[in-house]
């Protein structure tokens, strides 16, 4: 397809589009001080560990012996770059998610605009931009939401058929997420499995090419670090799809797929939706985290939809309608939105990392072990990220025995010096028999 001057009506669209998502994203860096989501403040900790030089082994997250770094090192680099630039980390996360968020729509415009075409794109980017399940990843400034562009660009230039760009793509992604990297090669293996049974024609050279300029390209971290785990996982119940990916770009999704015929882009597009839903329903590793990439096929095929209605005025005003009940329901959802750390949780933690001594290690339970990692600069026992951890079965059930029994032995094997007790621990665990050092509100802290 042979790219043409944006019109006025289709530039005003775009910008307004992308200006919708930067905001939806924006206004949290605003109200919050603090950066959204869990998983942040690993990766926050762990960029500050690469700013340092270490970009190989975690010693921060995990004590006391630390660890290999568990996830690809790109996004952590691009943060630390940022760090060392003097921008600080929070203001890193907090100002890059609204960026990379509008980033992902720009890509995703990309795509869709030279595989189908324009009107089909900007209403795609449109139901995307208020996806909840893609909100849910845009507010938290991870290598997943930094993976969708190298996604789509991957996807676009296959479609041109620049297989060398689009294998550099794959190995960008390679190296920052592992489930986007299933998602990029499991997508391409069906499209071309797809071409070769029901069009008569074979893009097999192509993806090879792909692979193998990707897997070059990842070679670094898959021969050092590739982390010999599988991280366990639940999957949605298929009736609560709706919800994570939105009521209106579902149903409208299953209306486009009546538009569908056995040409190549409307084969790509069954090849993109198939093995995400299988793989959201049945993978080996953290099913329910596919459904966030079910999202870009389902947008796409509500925007075919919309773009078949040939629109007239009527028709343009029950779209409006629709557009705001999408925008309704995405705008509800991220508004629920608000960071898991408390000024009184940065307290006790910036306080225990006054106190704690090199080499040792805080005993806590997995929530608030990352934030304990990127606070107090001390590593907790249970570890910032589980998965992965050695012997982690048997780490787990040291936890849970430390805080019922208070054995001996477990101080001297994992070189505890400060015994966190907060909302978890509290669940389940009588106050330690331990002298408490510091205690204010629901946080506290002993020691031997």
């Amino acid at each position: 397809m042979e790219w043409k001057p944006l019109s006025h009506r289709e530039y005003c669209a775009l910008a307004c589009i992308c200006m919708l998502a930067f905001i939806l994203v924006f206004q949290h860096a605003v109200q919050h001080e603090h950066p959204l989501s869990w998983d942040v403040w690993y990766h926050l900790r762990i960029s500050r560990q690469v700013a340092s030089g270490d970009l190989l082994w975690d010693a921060g997250s995990f004590g006391p012996e630390g660890r290999p770094h568990l996830y690809p090192p790109l996004f952590h680099v691009i943060t630390a770059f940022l760090f060392r630039a003097g921008i600080p980390l929070e203001t890193v996360a907090r100002g890059m998610a609204p960026l990379v968020f509008t980033g992902t729509i720009l890509a995703l415009y990309l795509f869709v605009q030279s595989v189908w075409n324009r009107p089909t794109a900007l209403a795609a980017c449109f139901f995307a931009s208020v996806s909840p399940a893609l909100l849910d990843r845009g507010a938290a400034y991870t290598p997943e939401s930094l993976s969708f562009i190298f996604l789509f660009c991957g996807f676009y230039f296959f479609f041109k058929h620049r297989w060398v760009i689009s294998g550099v793509c794959g190995g960008l992604i390679i190296l920052t997420h592992g489930i986007t990297s299933i998602t990029f090669f499991s997508v391409l293996l069906m499209a071309a499995l797809c071409d070769m049974c029901i069009v008569k024609q074979s893009d097999w050279k192509g993806v090879i090419i792909i692979c193998v300029v990707a897997l070059i390209i990842g070679s670094p971290w898959l021969v050092r670090s590739f982390p010999v785990f599988i991280p366990r996982g639940f999957s949605y119940p298929l009736s609560y799809y709706p919800q994570r990916l939105g009521v209106i770009q579902v149903v409208l999704a299953l209306l486009g797929g009546v538009f569908l015929s056995k040409d190549e882009k409307s084969l790509f597009i069954v090849a993109f939706a198939f093995p995400l839903l299988v793989l959201s329903q049945w993978s080996p590793s953290l099913p329910y985290r596919f459904v966030e990439f079910l999202v870009f096929p389902v947008c796409i095929l509500a925007g075919i939809f919309i773009e078949s209605m040939h629109l007239s005025y009527w028709k343009s005003c029950a779209v409006g309608v629709l557009f705001l009940m999408a925008f309704t329901q995405g705008f509800w959802s991220i508004e629920q939105y608000a960071p898991v750390v408390s000024e009184e949780e940065i307290t006790a933690f910036t306080w225990a990392g006054s106190l704690s001594v090199s080499g040792y290690t805080i005993m806590s339970e997995g929530t608030a072990a990352p934030l304990i990692a990127y606070f107090s600069h001390t590593p907790p026992v249970k570890g910032a990220y589980q998965f992965g951890a050695p012997a982690i079965t048997e780490r787990n059930e040291d936890v849970r025995q430390f805080y019922t029994e208070y054995p001996d032995e477990l101080f001297s094997t994992y070189n505890v010096f400060l015994v966190y007790y907060g909302a978890e621990e509290r669940a389940y665990a009588s106050v330690p028999p331990l002298d408490a050092v510091y205690a204010t509100g629901n946080t506290a802290f002993f020691h031997r």
